[in-house]
């Protein structure tokens, strides 16, 4: 997780590990839910990359 950017691991932490909406991490976060979702979509990607790296 310490290696997304700042933007992305707090939208994850909400949604994964707070059990967040699309709506509540945006609202949270104080950005549009399209955003939210973005930067969602790219943290996983990140994370699925790094995952991958493991292997």
């Amino acid at each position: 997780m310490s290696s997304l950017p700042e933007q992305q691991r707090r939208a994850v932490l909400l949604a994964y590990f707070g059990g967040c909406t699309f709506p509540q991490v945006a609202e949270q976060l104080g950005i549009p839910e399209g955003t939210a979702k973005s930067r969602l979509r790219l943290g996983l990607g990140k994370l699925a990359l790094l995952l991958e790296g493991l292997t």
